[in-house]
This record gives C-alpha cells, structure tokens and sequence, in this order.
C-alpha cells in the first residue's frame, strides 16, 4: 500500500472506534446546527483541531432547508451546515460528500488531499486557509445565500488542487492565489479577483463579468500563467490597470483591442481553411468585449495543435496592429 493511503487510513481509523464515532456525530451536530461542542475533546495537531481522515458523512434524515430557491435535503451521506464557525482546523485527508455550507466561516484552516465530492457553497468565507493537493472536481465555490449574503474568500490558497468543471458566481476573492491547479472546464461568473495571482495552464475556463463590476479583476497577477481557449469576457482591461499580464512570448497583449479585433476579421478569412478555427475564436471575442476595454490577449496556444495555424495568426496579427497603429505591450511577434 502507498505511503498516502497508509497515512489517510490510519487517520480515518480512529474515527471508527466507539469514542470516535461519538466525537464525530457531537462535530456534526455542531457543524449543522450550531449545538454545543466541547473544543478541549477534540485533539490538535500543530495547533489545529485535529480533523484529520474524518469522514463528513451525517447519518441525520429529512430535514430541508431553502437555498438560494433551490432545496437543499440532509440524508444519509450528506452534511447541511449553517453558520458554522470553524477556526483553526485541520481537514487533510478528510472527506466531505455532498456537503452543502450555508453563511458559514473557515478561517486558519488546512485542507491538505481532502476529497469533495459535489460540494456547494452559499454565503460561506474562507479566510487565511490552504487547500492543496485536494480534489474539487465540480465544486460550487461561490453562491448567494437566502440571507443575501455573496461568498467571501481571502487570503487563500490553491495548491496543485483539481478544480476541473468547478463552478463560482457572484463571490469574491482577494489575495488569494491559484497555483499549479487543473483550472479546466471552469465557469466564473460575476465573481470579484482583488489582488489574486494565477499560474499555470488556464485552459477552457470561461471568466463573465455581466454585472460590469469595476473590481472584477483589479491587480490580477497572470505574469506565470497561460491561457487556451480561456474567455475572458465583458471586463474593461486597460494599460496600466495593474493587470501582469503572462511572461510568455505565446500570449500577445495589445492596446486598441476592438480596433486589432476588427482588422484581423478582415484578414482572417473564414474561406481559407487555415482562417476558419481563428475566424470564430476572434468573433467570439469581439461580441464579448467590455464597453470601455482597451487592451486585449491573443494567445497562440489555442491553436498550438496546428502550427501552420499558428504562423497565420500570428502574421495576420502582426499586420493588424500595424495597420491599426496599435502597440504590443507584452509578448513576441517576432
């Protein structure tokens, strides 16, 4: 057996015991209905309670709760938490199913190869927390509450995380980083990135600010990422705006970005066979520029499949900012 299987087995192990079943039914009913918990029962680790391997898996039946119009039912396999205040915990190798979290707060909490299946989130902040190596497949990460209350999350961090077909609208995240993660499949909706930093791939994730928030995306550090067949749409990008844009010669930032737009339509022809996969991606990108965007990216990895492609694009580029008399501001074309 692997060493990490070795390591989350026997931390589950002991919630298995009659003393640890007890515990962890006392920390669902605390988790779900604010009841009492006496802290000092809970062991800690590095200073944390000690959450390590539990499995979130109530056994409660029936009851329902409203949620955002939708209802949200507690049965066997599934935890329902409000208000929940949790601070300075440790989760690693926990596992949550079809937890939903409801107004909740995290704050100073580890959550190291958790596992979450189908997790949903409305109201909830995350402060100062740390998820890494943890599998967030199709998770909800931000939502609305009843009580109108948005997601707030600050100064968290995403590690190696797998965020495939994860889901976030109208939250907010600011200092918070997204680090080496499978970021694919991702759907962002009029969700706030204040001072956040991204590296690595972003690939087929679509960013939509509809609500034209001014905030949407202010000091966004993209300087180690790279983008393919990302959208960002609707957002006013500008020189100087404090967006770091990626240090990669593949990714072509130019001011007067409606202008470049529309001249590399006109060059881009979808009768040639090399023009129609570009023509499409470019049509796409002018119907969802922001009212006032000035500055825009190219970038050549969406078509670094077909390197015959990519050479057109990049020449029909190059002209079309010469024509334009529009300036790169960072990448090569060289």
């Amino acid at each position: 057996m692997a060493p990490i299987e070795e390591k989350s087995n026997e931390l589950r192990e002991r919630w298995l015991t009659s003393d640890g079943r007890a515990l962890q039914q006392r920390v669902f009913r605390w988790l779900s209905r604010g009841g009492p918990i006496v802290l000092g029962e809970i062991p800690r680790y590095n200073g944390r309670l000690d959450f390590r391997g539990m499995r979130f898996l109530s056994q409660d039946r029936g009851e329902v709760a409203r949620v955002g119009g939708l209802s949200a039912r507690r049965v066997r396999g599934n935890l329902l938490a409000h208000n929940a205040r949790v601070e300075s915990a440790d989760f690693s190798y926990a596992e949550f199913k079809e937890s939903r979290f409801i107004d909740c707060e995290f704050t100073n909490c580890r959550f190291f190869r958790t596992t979450f299946v189908d997790l949903r989130m409305w109201g909830t902040a995350l402060s100062f927390c740390e998820f890494e190596r943890c599998d967030l497949r199709s998770a909800v990460l931000g939502g609305v509450s009843t009580t109108g209350r948005a997601c707030s999350h600050k100064a968290v961090r995403f590690l190696d995380c797998d965020l495939r077909r994860s889901l976030t609208s109208e939250a907010t995240f600011s200092r918070s980083s997204f680090e080496n993660s499978k970021f694919c499949h991702v759907d962002v909706k009029n969700a706030r990135f204040i001072d956040c930093s991204f590296k690595g791939l972003i690939d087929d994730a679509t960013f939509y600010n509809e609500a034209q928030y001014g905030d949407a995306m202010q000091n966004a550090d993209f300087s180690n990422a790279r983008f393919r067949m990302t959208a960002l749409r609707r957002y006013n990008f500008r020189e100087n705006d404090g967006t770091r844009w990626p240090n990669d010669p593949n990714h072509i930032v130019v001011n007067r970005y409606e202008a470049v737009l529309l001249r590399m339509l006109d060059l881009v022809r979808p009768e040639n066979p090399l023009s129609r996969g570009p023509h499409a991606v470019l049509q796409s990108k002018l119907k969802w520029i922001g009212p006032t965007q000035d500055v825009g990216l190219f970038s050549l990895l969406d078509y670094d499949k077909r390197p015959d492609t990519q050479a057109f694009l990049r020449s029909a580029l190059v002209q079309a900012v010469t024509d334009v008399g529009a300036r790169v501001i960072s990448g090569d074309l060289r």
